[in-house]
């Protein structure tokens, strides 16, 4: 049965169903690594798609129906469930945005604020001799230093929120800057030192991409992690 359907890679599922006594119907291929999850989403959606076609064929399955019905309704649930925990995330996110916006306000206007004193003791002593001039210049300048080297760095305040999901159903959320690679996801992801994950590699789902070792040197802005993501786990054998 391989060999006819020809998988172009594996690990290879296929989905099949009789048509008749000599032949059957391949209703669903899945080619290439994915991960629980998906796979029972791709079987159920296929289940729901097919019902009428094989609905006739046969007596109803009392219990079998009840176990779908009740799969889709956790299945259900479980979306409701992720929609409600992405509206949380996203207001929490909004309300991060909004501090950090009034922060940056309220640190330009005390720059500000300082800076008309600075300048108005500068102007003084211009007045005097070309002999007084420098030294009040250089104590100007040293002045200034201190305030400059204070100047808050906006390379210190992560502005991307990354939600991991790991295969045990645990779920750790952190914030990086969009400056950073995909390496400081793995080293967050390590330094939790959560048993039974061994050997992994990052997966976004819709649509499908894995992050492994050759984007460890991508940056969360060119990977599209900004301003927000969800990344799964996927365990490597």
């Amino acid at each position: 049965m391989v060999a006819s359907l020809q998988p172009g890679s594996f690990p290879f599922c296929a989905i099949v169903a009789p048509v008749s006594d000599e032949s059957i119907a391949v209703l669903q291929q899945i080619e290439g690594p994915v991960s629980p999850s998906e796979l029972v989403e791709i079987l159920q959606r296929t289940i729901d798609e097919q019902r009428a076609t094989f609905g006739p064929s046969g007596p109803v399955d009392q219990p079998a129906a009840a176990r779908s019905a009740e799969e889709e309704e956790r299945r259900r649930s479980a979306q409701r469930l992720r929609q409600e925990q992405d509206a949380a995330y996203m207001e929490s996110l909004r309300k991060d945005q909004e501090k950090e916006r009034s922060r940056k306000s309220h640190q330009q206007g005390a720059a500000i604020a300082i800076a008309k004193p600075r300048a108005g003791n500068e102007l003084r002593p211009r007045r005097a001799g070309q002999a007084s001039r420098e030294p009040i210049k250089t104590t100007t300048q040293i002045r200034a230093s201190p305030h400059k080297e204070t100047a808050p760095s906006h390379r210190t305040e992560p502005n991307t929120k990354i939600l991991i999901r790991f295969p045990n159903g645990e779920r750790r959320q952190q914030s990086f800057h969009h400056t950073d690679t995909i390496r400081e996801v793995y080293r967050y992801v390590d330094s939790l030192s959560i048993a039974g994950i061994g050997s992994y590699q990052f997966v976004r789902s819709y649509p499908r991409k894995t992050y492994g070792q050759q984007q460890l040197g991508m940056t969360l802005r060119d990977a599209g992690f900004y301003p927000t993501v969800t990344l799964y786990i996927e365990q490597l054998q």
